[in-house]
């Protein structure tokens, strides 16, 4: 795909000239708050649209990272800390319920499914 680059003459970065269709009725009412937001008729929806675009990139971009998961080892280590706090040492046999009150405190976990 060829691309038109250019500098632009106020900023002075690399921009890509690109064409997008979109909408009559969404251009109409996009065009005037455009040109009031940014305060200039030229440009204006350049800007509107790269903010956009800005905003679109962020929300995807974060919304979908997962938070890497602690190595099995670190995890063990995690909830045998927090078994030992509760009881005082580190048993040979661990109530159910205490266990899970543990892994709960462990890992900040507030939901009971995620048991």
């Amino acid at each position: 795909m060829r691309r038109s680059v250019y500098i632009c003459k106020r900023s002075k970065e690399r921009k890509i000239l690109m064409k997008v269709s979109i909408p009559q009725n969404l251009y109409e009412k996009v065009l005037p708050l455009a040109v009031r937001h940014f305060g200039v008729q030229r440009g204006a929806l350049s800007l509107a649209v790269e903010e956009a675009l800005e905003l679109w990139l962020a929300a995807h971009t974060t919304a979908h990272t997962v938070n890497p998961r602690l190595p099995l080892r670190d995890r063990y280590n995690a909830v045998i800390r927090q078994v030992e706090l509760e009881m005082n040492c580190i048993p040979i046999t661990i109530p159910q319920a205490v266990f899970e009150k543990c892994v709960k405190t462990a890992f900040n976990i507030k939901d009971e499914r995620s048991v």
